[in-house]
């Protein structure tokens, strides 16, 4: 995919990056605050199984966080074919952000069952960040544009 120039291409990049984080930051704060309103209203008490949940659920992230790099490997081979820089271009560059930003706020949500079946809040505040560091790896950057 080619560019104008450099400056519209961090334009681009940077718009893109800024919807789609305050989307990602949203709906784990809105995790949070259920989390937090879940784990007021539960005994203290944790469940016997909640350890060996919480392994499977960091299990289940670790392999979505490799899935999030070969979606986005596959998405972005898709803009390979295209030469110039047009609207649909945009919106296919919108729709792999909104991909990503899916697939990482996802983990958040791994956290909150994990919440809701026995487990602390802490431990859904570990997902919540493993949540925010997902998509600050896999993020579009002016370096996926390169060859």
């Amino acid at each position: 995919m080619k560019f104008n120039s450099d400056q519209e291409r961090n334009d681009v990049i940077a718009r893109l990056t800024l919807i789609t984080l305050a989307i990602v930051i949203s709906i784990n704060l809105i995790i949070m605050l259920a989390g937090y309103f879940i784990s007021q209203n539960m005994s203290i008490g944790q469940a016997a199984n909640a350890k060996m949940l919480r392994n499977i659920l960091l299990l289940l992230t670790m392999g979505e966080l490799a899935a999030i790099y070969v979606v986005k490997r596959s998405l972005m081979k898709r803009l390979d074919n295209i030469a110039l820089y047009t609207p649909e271009i945009y919106n296919q560059l919108h729709t792999i952000n909104i991909v990503i930003a899916a697939l990482c706020t996802s983990i958040s949500i791994y956290g909150l069952v994990a919440l809701i079946l026995g487990n602390k809040y802490e431990e859904l505040m570990f997902f919540v960040a493993l949540s925010l560091i997902g998509y600050q790896i896999f993020r579009l950057r002016a370096r996926d544009f390169e060859r």
